[in-house]
């Protein structure tokens, strides 16, 4: 059993019960995708999160290693596209910006996305953003690198 996780209690809410929730982990054996069950709507997470990832100053220098590397490596331009799922402040994307490289970032927590726009990362509230759309070019809209980090289900569509 766990509480809320990135939520802080008001100085009412110290004397009160707070709720908590089974802490059950899905891996899955194929592709290791790892879930836990819904329990409180996303709505109820996301409204006002708490956690900023750019606080960590050591994850800021994995973040951008690991760019350096991945952009090598897939040989990323300023005609690839990078989509990050839970993509919290701009953490990450921050550093393929700065390389010209054009991204996405999918954030359901609207003050954290905020922080985000301020490092000049784009980004939606909804995964349906990074589905590919329909178009002459085959590649048109498609993301050259996808890093989700978070699971897919917590994310409102």
């Amino acid at each position: 059993m766990s509480p809320l996780c990135e939520s802080y209690l008001t100085a009412e809410q110290l004397n009160q019960m707070e709720p908590f929730y089974p802490l059950h982990v899905y891996v899955c054996e194929r592709c290791f995708l790892v879930q836990v069950q819904e329990y409180v709507s996303p709505e109820e997470i996301f409204t006002e999160y708490a956690y900023f990832s750019s606080y960590s100053d050591s994850w800021l220098a994995h973040a951008k290693a690991y760019v350096d590397t991945i952009v090598a490596r897939l040989n990323l331009t300023a005609a690839s596209q990078v989509v990050e799922l839970g993509s919290n402040d701009g953490y990450l994307l921050q550093y393929f910006v700065a390389k010209g490289i054009p991204v996405l970032g999918i954030e359901p927590a609207l003050n954290v996305a905020e922080a985000a726009v301020v490092r000049g990362v784009p980004r939606s509230r909804s995964c349906s953003a990074a589905r590919p759309r329909s178009s002459s070019s085959p590649r048109a809209h498609r993301p050259t690198c996808c890093s989700a980090p978070t699971c897919l289900r917590r994310c409102p569509t």
